[in-house]
């Protein structure tokens, strides 16, 4: 049977008010691409691309997927995980889909918290303390999706080392992680960790839905066979696109980072201030989670209302949040990071 709904993408693909100043998307801003590329069909452009994202990850082909985007790199990978059954295990507040997908596949989902006691952080005693004997996957986002609190490799080799002993894996979502300079992708620290990313939130390359999973060969194969049952095999245009352009990455990922740490000192000193707000955004991050304790779909609608666009922290499981992005044109920034500060200062007590 297929479940509900996603309530967020439901929310942003049919119910989010258009506004003319928005600080709902989280990552950079649709790009053109300047190079056009090869001629298809060409059978070696699957093959040649693997080992471009490969070689970029300093790994090799056989431990790289390619799938529509990090959505679809997800779900190939659960599927792949949970092929035998078992149960999902997931952080919350978490981004939504991630969790959905498992239900999609008919898996159990239970959670555990990442506390804004402790700075969203992950505790791998707490993850523990959650497993169940039909846990087989424990998910996490990385930055953290809603906060953007970003997971240290030695709490990840921590993690590793947990679900090794528990004959589990961790699903590592780092769609965001390149706006983090010099950090490891978590298949690296241990084998037992699997990362989902692509080229949508950090190079504004999501309209070539391209995306990968990076792991242990043998659940690669398992993903590859998932496949079967979808897409059966990815698009050439895309790929070619990608490759043609492959070389500019480097640029816009710096590019991309100039564009966070601008916005977030914008959101700094427009919200850092407010009273009863609680508000300390990295000043890296692409985006940041404010707690006003109040009711954010409402604000949220207030906020639309006056042509600025926020998104609520209900969608990600968190009541009374608001995650703010900030990766979009300065200007229309700052304009909507007044309106939201009006629209704070002047709510009920």
């Amino acid at each position: 049977m297929i479940p509900h709904p996603v309530p967020y993408l439901t929310w942003v693909k049919t119910l989010m008010p258009p506004v003319a100043h928005d600080l709902r998307p989280s990552g950079v801003p649709g790009r053109a691409l300047p190079v056009s590329g090869s001629s298809v069909p060409d059978p070696t452009l699957s093959r040649r691309l693997a080992a471009a994202v490969a070689d970029r990850h300093s790994t090799t082909a056989d431990h790289v997927f390619l799938g529509l985007g990090t959505s679809g790199a997800n779900v190939h990978a659960l599927a792949a995980l949970l092929q035998k059954g078992g149960e999902l295990l997931c952080e919350s507040p978490t981004y939504d889909p991630l969790w959905r997908t498992a239900a999609f596949l008919g898996a159990p989902v239970r959670f555990f918290e990442r506390p804004p006691s402790a700075r969203w952080a992950v505790d791998p005693l707490a993850v523990e303390a959650r497993l169940s004997h039909t846990t087989r996957v424990v998910a996490i986002t990385r930055l953290h999706n809603p906060t953007a609190a970003g997971t240290p490799e030695a709490v990840l080799e921590v993690l590793g080392e947990m679900a090794e002993a528990h004959d589990i894996y961790v699903l590592v979502d780092e769609v965001y992680l390149d706006f983090e300079p010099e950090a490891v992708p978590a298949f690296r620290v241990h084998p037992r960790l699997l990362t989902t990313g692509s080229l949508t939130k950090v190079y504004g390359l999501g309209w070539l839905r391209l995306g990968w999973i990076l792991g242990d060969p043998e659940l690669i194969r398992n993903a590859e066979q998932a496949r079967d049952h979808s897409e059966v095999v990815l698009p050439d245009p895309p790929m070619a696109l990608a490759l043609a352009n492959w070389d500019l990455l480097d640029g816009l990922c710096e590019e991309a980072r100039a564009r966070a740490r601008q916005g977030a000192r914008l959101a700094q000193q427009a919200l850092g201030d407010l009273p009863g707000i609680d508000f300390r955004p990295d000043l890296g991050a692409p985006f940041g989670f404010l707690h006003f304790g109040g009711d954010d779909l409402a604000l949220a609608e207030r906020c639309a209302a006056e042509g600025a666009g926020v998104t609520p922290g209900s969608f990600f499981g968190a009541p009374g949040h608001l995650r703010i992005a900030w990766l979009g044109d300065p200007e229309a920034t700052r304009t909507a990071l007044s309106v939201l500060r009006g629209a704070l200062l002047s709510r009920p007590a």
